[in-house]
């Protein structure tokens, strides 16, 4: 989960105008890297959650980038999430909703298939070529993928990248694409709709992120909920991988602010140093959106929902009744800042784990993820919000509510989202 933007230059001592003059006189970087590394060594040493567990007598000096420091300073095994990014592709992704990729995200199934768990509507793959999910992934440029390659067989995230892609249609032929990465422009709500079943108006909406464009889609949704007078809900986050906390408070509103207006959805604890950046985020009622038919909420997950989506749970927990199916989160009860410099062409910024964060309650601390109520393997052969989807039939059954659809007697294989890190973790798709 990512707070806000902060602008520090001078909590690292650094003048960026040259890069070979530093104020701390005992020790002069030599290039522009080094200057940036002493920099992210002065943003950890004072905000870092883990500010106690840095190495001591770390040489800056002696790594080529930002990024191989980052990855020497993380406290280890447990913050597997700070990292350093350009800061460019950190706006666009956070403010404009885009990033370079193809445009899907995918994963594996417990018999090694590389599999495509979303395509975002826009991405010219699905436009062009109505790819989308549960499509087969059997070859990138001729090799088979699997979870130790398949980053290295996508190419870095930049425009112009192509690459063959080999797949297995759903319907069982198979085709071959040249797919080439563009400016994705992501939609944050993959699929909604309200279902009449059981004598009940059942809204769903799958989640992809929570970016700033996420908040005026989930207000528009909960207009046209609230209008049709939908008395349950189902949010999907199984693929969200979190984002702003201030748009996850915007969705905890939308669903519990009516009847939690003014209580704590979540208390911010820093390290020893920042005791006075401590503070509650509150829930508040949105009069025109906020659902007043509601009682409960469930939630699908899986070891992909975290961060900010982890926090939305945690959050309405003390004050609706919360269902969860699917699969254990991923556990991350914990924040980052974003740091940049204030020299416009330094295109850096640094983005470590600077808090932790609690529910009313004082729950929090759940590195080993949320659990389930109830266990579901995300069924990738069935469309978002199918009641015949494995995920969503096991929270129409947990609700005691009945679609009455046939539903197959074969199990759907165990799928495991692809594991990122940086900021393609917060992005989630490729």
């Amino acid at each position: 989960m990512t707070r806000k933007i902060i602008k520090l230059g001078l909590i690292a001592l650094l003048t960026l105008v040259s890069c070979e003059q530093y104020i701390n006189k005992q020790v002069l970087p030599r290039t522009r890297e080094q200057a940036l590394n002493k920099a992210l060594l002065g943003f950890m040493q004072k905000y870092y959650y883990w500010v106690d567990m840095l190495p001591p007598d770390v040489d800056f000096m002696a790594y080529e980038s930002p990024t191989e420091l980052m990855e020497v300073l993380r406290y280890r095994p447990i913050d597997k999430w700070s990292y350093v990014s350009s800061r460019t592709e950190n706006d666009a992704y956070f403010n404009g909703a885009s990033y370079a990729g193809f445009g899907y995200a995918s994963g594996f199934d417990e018999d090694g298939n590389y599999i495509i768990s979303y395509v975002y509507p826009k991405a010219p793959m699905r436009v062009q070529h109505g790819i989308d999910r549960g499509w087969q992934i059997l070859a990138i440029d001729g090799q088979k993928p699997t979870p130790e390659n398949v980053n290295n067989l996508l190419g870095p995230r930049e425009v112009g990248v192509s690459r063959l892609f080999s797949m297995l249609r759903p319907q069982g032929d198979t085709v071959d694409y040249t797919l080439t990465k563009t400016l994705v422009e992501t939609t944050s709500i993959l699929k909604d709709t309200v279902l009449n079943i059981g004598g009940s108006k059942v809204g769903y909406l799958a989640l992809s992120e929570f970016v700033r464009p996420t908040e005026k889609e989930l207000v528009d949704l909960f207009f046209q909920f609230k209008a049709t007078g939908i008395n349950e809900l189902v949010v999907d986050l199984r693929y969200n991988g979190g984002g702003l906390v201030n748009v996850s408070n915007t969705l905890a509103n939308l669903i519990g602010g009516s009847k939690a207006n003014g209580q704590i959805y979540c208390t911010f604890n820093h390290n020893r140093l920042n005791q006075n950046l401590n503070e509650h985020l509150r829930f508040r009622n949105m009069p025109d959106t906020s659902l007043t038919t509601l009682n409960r909420v469930a939630f699908i997950t899986s070891s992909g929902t975290a961060s900010a989506s982890e926090l939305l749970i945690n959050g309405l927990k003390p004050f609706m009744d919360v269902v969860c199916v699917g699969s254990r989160t991923h556990g991350k009860p914990v924040g980052m800042y974003t740091f940049s410099l204030p020299d416009p062409s330094i295109d850096w910024v640094f983005v470590p784990i600077c808090f932790s964060a609690y529910n009313a309650n004082g729950y929090g601390d759940f590195f080993d993820g949320l659990p389930v109520d109830v266990e579901a393997n995300d069924d990738i052969a069935h469309s978002f919000g199918s009641p015949d989807e494995a995920c969503m039939a096991a929270v129409l059954t947990q609700l005691g509510l009945s679609s009455g659809a046939k539903r197959s007697s074969t199990p759907c294989k165990r799928f495991m989202p692809l594991m990122l890190n940086g900021l393609d973790a917060q992005i989630g798709a490729k």
